[in-house]
């Protein structure tokens, strides 16, 4: 369904388009200089600068800027930065949906329903909201996660799950908590057993330490904004 969004070269008419292209500039740039993590968008705010990544999600500027160092123009990162998210969902939402319902077909049409949803094009192809495509990515890979770790509790389930929610974390400030709040939801309606509470509870809070760089300083320095 994104096919014509890469048999253009022009940039899709979104309401957040020209926004997040000065915004992936600012990020790239700040890489070359070195900002690890990134923090301060020196040539924006009309030159002055401005703490915009200290506050605002960060995913999506990385991805597009790793397009932008393999030789993309900031117009063609950011579609392709677009199109992956939506890949993303589906790959890890029919991971998520085969694994919880152990049926090919249902996980198939759950997975279907998710990607085809109309709110979703109109969050890619109106809105063209950066962050808030990638928290429906890494949503489904948490509760896949989660969903692993209820079977069989291994250091590779515990990364997943602790990986993809310090993804979602980062990935959109308030949508990442919405969707916190339903993965607990999710841990304490589908386990019966009190013991199966500690390792997915014990990840997700793993998967907030990994992104405690971000969501830490903004905490504390709000006030100055």
């Amino acid at each position: 369904p994104l096919i014509g969004v890469l048999t253009t070269s022009l940039l899709p008419h979104t309401h957040d388009g020209f926004v997040h292209l000065a915004r992936i500039g600012a990020y790239f740039k700040a890489l070359e200089d070195g900002q690890i993590p990134v923090r301060w968008a020196g040539d924006l705010n009309y030159g002055y600068g401005l703490p915009l990544f200290n506050f605002i999600y960060q995913v999506p500027y990385f991805i597009s800027s790793i397009f932008i160092f393999l030789g993309l123009g900031l117009v063609n990162a950011f579609k392709v930065t677009l199109v992956l998210s939506f890949l993303l969902s589906g790959i890890f939402m029919f991971g998520f949906s085969l694994s919880f319902f152990k049926d090919l077909k249902k996980a198939l049409l759950v997975t279907l329903f998710y990607q085809f949803m109309p709110f979703r094009f109109i969050e890619i192809l109106v809105r063209g909201s950066f962050g808030e495509v990638y928290t429906y990515a890494f949503f489904p890979l948490v509760l896949w996660g989660i969903t692993l770790l209820f079977q069989k509790i291994n250091y590779k389930n515990i990364l997943i799950t602790s990986l993809g929610a310090a993804l979602l974390v980062l990935s959109h400030n308030a949508l990442s908590l919405v969707f916190f709040a339903i993965a607990i939801l999710f841990i304490l309606f589908f386990t019966n057993k009190p013991k199966n509470y500690i390792a997915p509870f014990m990840s997700l809070f793993l998967g907030l330490l990994l992104a405690s760089f971000y969501w830490v300083p903004a905490i504390f320095e709000h006030h100055y904004t």
